[in-house]
């Protein structure tokens, strides 16, 4: 039982976390989502939390990995109660303190580790000299010398400024490379940037769609994988 409920956690909590699949459709027809997204064009706001760019529920959050793996109600699991291969119980053990607690499985923009994580990456992006997303030993010694100027010492505000860098100034309006407020807006009503229709609820079957393969030698249904293998569902634009 406990190796289902980890391939379950491994493969759903880490892929979707968060927020509401679908609001419930207002007066006008218009899902409340639609409506944030709306707004969010026009105030010039498209962040990672603005609009319908949010975080997607699951149902495997916090309360249900207690209901499986601590139902003493304890408040923690630890690696030797959990059950699990020390490696998925790693994985999920996102603050690294060696026991599975709330914490880890607050996906918001606005929890503890978020904040830690926005603050990590700030840091690795100024030492990351080729952008290859990693910090290398040779980037660092680089980043480590800057800060000391020369000295070979790293002082309590050099250790705060690394840490805690001051964000950059947000230039006003919408980034250069990013579509007018007037292209967006029409994409919204046009379809073309989502739709004002509520989809599925979290727990629905996705409805049934047919796509070519990339060779176009035949056509693959949603349906025929269902029962048999989970699915993995990427959406992206590549204009």
């Amino acid at each position: 039982m406990k190796q289902f409920v980890a391939s379950i956690l491994v493969c759903g909590i880490l892929a979707a976390p968060g927020q509401p699949l679908a609001a419930q459709t207002n007066k006008s027809g218009a899902t409340d989502d639609w409506n944030q997204m709306l707004l969010a064009i026009m105030k010039n706001d498209l962040s990672a939390s603005a609009g319908w760019f949010k975080p997607s529920d699951t149902r495997y959050d916090w309360s249900w990995v207690q209901a499986h793996l601590d139902p003493a109600k304890r408040g923690a699991v630890t690696a030797k109660n959990s059950g699990l291969p020390l490696a998925w119980f790693d994985r999920l053990d996102r603050d690294g303190d060696g026991q599975l607690t709330a914490p880890d499985f607050d996906w918001s923009d606005s929890s503890p580790l978020a904040q830690k994580t926005t603050m990590a990456r700030m840091v690795l992006m100024r030492a990351d000299q080729d952008k290859n997303g990693k910090l290398s030993q040779e980037e660092w010694n680089r980043m480590f010398e800057q800060l000391t100027k020369g000295n070979g010492d790293l002082d309590v505000e050099s250790l705060r400024k690394l840490l805690f860098p001051a964000p950059p100034p947000r230039p006003k309006g919408p980034p250069p490379d990013m579509p007018s407020t007037t292209t967006l807006l029409q994409g919204l009503y046009n379809g073309d940037l989502g739709s004002p229709f509520p989809g599925p609820r979290l727990g629905d079957f996705a409805p049934d769609f047919s796509l070519p393969t990339h060779d176009g030698t035949r056509k693959v249904n949603l349906r025929s994988f269902r029962g048999q293998k989970p699915v993995a569902l990427i959406f992206g634009s590549f204009t």
